[in-house]
């Protein structure tokens, strides 16, 4: 069992990196300091887990995949690739190395439109909290003004407030990420 010292989690790692590139070289500075992922599964980009233990050099690819196809998995694992994990539709791809850093994308082009896909995925969610707080933000005071005493009780009220703040929070949060995907991409292409 490891102690608190040798495990540390890190939230939301994946929204504050959104950048592909710039959250493999943060899991690669990891490596380097001996931090691991303890397991990549569909909760690790709310939540991921990381061990202690000897600093390596690995490269790490993030890639969005909505179905791991066999044929995909092989071609990687044939390049000497391991498959740390996936977050529901992003597979981590790790390669331990010396000299120079590995690629996994061949081409300009493919790159581009890995880039574009991890953008458009944080974009939609920004949209759908976008839209959710802008339903909250307007309907749960006008069930107050439509349903008076039925809602009023100060509890309510201030559990409403707290919910649409909440709301609010991680809608400039995704929008902010999908903003920084958008810069990044137009920056380097």
């Amino acid at each position: 069992m490891k102690s608190m010292k040798e495990k540390k989690f890190e939230w939301l790692a994946p929204f504050i990196h959104s950048d592909p590139a710039e959250y493999e070289e943060y899991l690669e500075k990891l490596a380097l300091q001996g931090w691991h992922p303890a397991k990549i599964d569909a909760w690790s980009s709310i939540r991921m887990a990381f061990v202690k233990s000897e600093p390596k050099q690995y490269r790490y690819v993030v890639d969005l995949q909505p179905v791991l196809r066999r044929e995909y998995k092989q071609l990687y694992q044939d390049l000497g690739w391991e498959l740390a994990g996936m977050m529901s539709s992003v597979v981590v791809w790790r390669k331990e190395y010396d000299g120079a850093r590995p690629e996994s994308f061949s081409d300009k082009e493919s790159l581009k439109r890995r880039n574009k896909r991890f953008s458009l995925i944080i974009g939609a969610v920004f949209f759908v909290f976008l839209v959710c707080s802008a339903l909250a933000t307007i309907g749960i005071p006008i069930s107050y003004i439509l349903l008076p005493g039925k809602n009023s009780e100060m509890i309510d009220i201030i559990t409403s407030v707290a919910g649409i703040i909440a709301i609010d929070i991680f809608t400039v949060f995704f929008g902010l990420a999908w903003k920084k995907t958008k810069q990044k991409k137009s920056a380097k292409f």
